[in-house]
């Protein structure tokens, strides 16, 4: 199981500025978790992810990432390709979630689940919504660079990307990182628990 996560970069794109790629480098972990907000400056955008900078192939032919969609309902896969695609369509704000299994020697697996608003406001817009399961084919390096694009046009200025990973947790317990003297009270039992800043808690009498 994944120990605590940790956040390992973020961005967000100044006012006043545009861009057609949103690159973090970061330290390798066993779990990655992407969180992205993205504003679309046209309809054409189609947003996309890379690993390691890795654009080997053309779409459709030895390229090193496949995907199987869902969108609303209706699925597709892609094969071969230069890139995951994650999602496309209207210039309306998206929010996705990207998990991904990173050991070094297999295959990099992810899971993406998408939202994006309708073009109508309001409760009667109901928004759109796409799940990807995808992978990364190369199975001799962990992930430590991610490259979100957008293709055919640019991210518009407040679109955030922040990166979590973790390990699995050791086999030594994890203790909080709490101060010596902290109090701790069952709810069932009513007893009081004092914590001894190690690895302890003693109950008081």
């Amino acid at each position: 199981m994944a120990s605590s996560w940790e956040r390992l970069a973020t961005y967000t794109i100044p006012s006043g500025q545009t861009s057609n790629t949103i690159s973090r480098t970061i330290t390798a972990k066993r779990y990655l978790r992407i969180e992205g907000y993205i504003l679309k400056t046209s309809s054409s955008t189609e947003l996309v992810v890379r690993f390691n900078d890795d654009s080997s192939g053309t779409h459709g032919s030895s390229g090193n990432y496949a995907r199987r969609k869902f969108n609303n309902g209706s699925g597709g896969t892609d094969e071969n390709g230069n890139k995951l695609e994650l999602i496309g369509g209207e210039a309306t704000p998206a929010y996705f979630t990207m998990c991904i299994g990173n050991i070094a020697d297999r295959e990099k697996l992810c899971t993406t689940q998408i939202v994006r608003a309708s073009t109508d406001t309001g409760v009667d817009g109901v928004p759109f919504r796409a799940e990807n399961f995808g992978k990364w084919v190369n199975t001799t390096h962990p992930i430590t660079q991610i490259d979100l694009l957008s293709v055919s046009s640019t991210f518009a200025a407040g679109s955030t990307v922040t990166i979590w990973g973790a390990d699995d947790q050791g086999t030594t317990p994890f203790y909080p990182n709490l101060s010596n003297g902290t109090l701790f009270e069952e709810s069932d039992t009513g007893k009081i628990y004092m914590w001894d800043g190690t690895d302890t808690w003693n109950e008081m009498t």
